[in-house]
């Protein structure tokens, strides 16, 4: 089931209300979710789809099992709470360099692509960043699979290296 947008919406007034936060403004959205910003500085996040919002519950959370606040020099939102009804997630705001979003991620095992595929696909992720700092994310990749967490969203918007100029 797929959410539109006045739903999620919805879900994060609701989700506000019910936590005494304001929403003060919309922080990003894509294709999984919307991200909204409170009035405590944490960032509420609303997913369209529950798969998604499973994966990066169930990375947060083993994120707070091992106390990782932060991975390879990137920082890591904290986990504040999440809402199973509502598919939400709500999170500390963390500056660059950072890693965000979660949500197409495996947990406790890697993901099942073919090797020309897997091959590929990194190989469009690595022209996005520079040499430098396509070394950078690898190291924050392996660090992550140390942990059984297994990331597959490699773009500048979720692994950021440093702000926008």
């Amino acid at each position: 089931m797929n959410r539109t947008d006045e739903e999620l919406i919805e879900l994060a007034r609701e989700y506000a209300a019910e936590h005494g936060l304001a929403i003060m403004a919309r922080l990003g959205f894509g294709e999984d979710a919307w991200v909204l910003k409170s009035d405590r500085h944490t960032a509420v996040k609303v997913f369209y789809r529950e798969k998604n919002y499973c994966n990066e519950r169930d990375c947060y959370e083993r994120l707070a099992e091992f106390e990782v606040t932060e991975i390879a020099g990137f920082t890591v939102p904290k986990f504040v709470r999440c809402d199973d009804s509502r598919w939400i997630v709500e999170m500390g705001i963390v500056t660059p360099p950072r890693v965000l979003d979660f949500g197409k991620a495996y947990l406790n095992r890697p993901p099942d692509y073919p090797a020309q595929s897997f091959h590929d696909s990194m190989e469009e992720f690595r022209s996005n960043y520079s040499a430098d700092d396509w070394e950078r994310v690898l190291e924050v990749v392996d660090e992550l699979a140390s942990i059984q967490i297994f990331y597959t969203d490699l773009k500048q918007g979720n692994i950021q290296v440093r702000a926008e100029p």
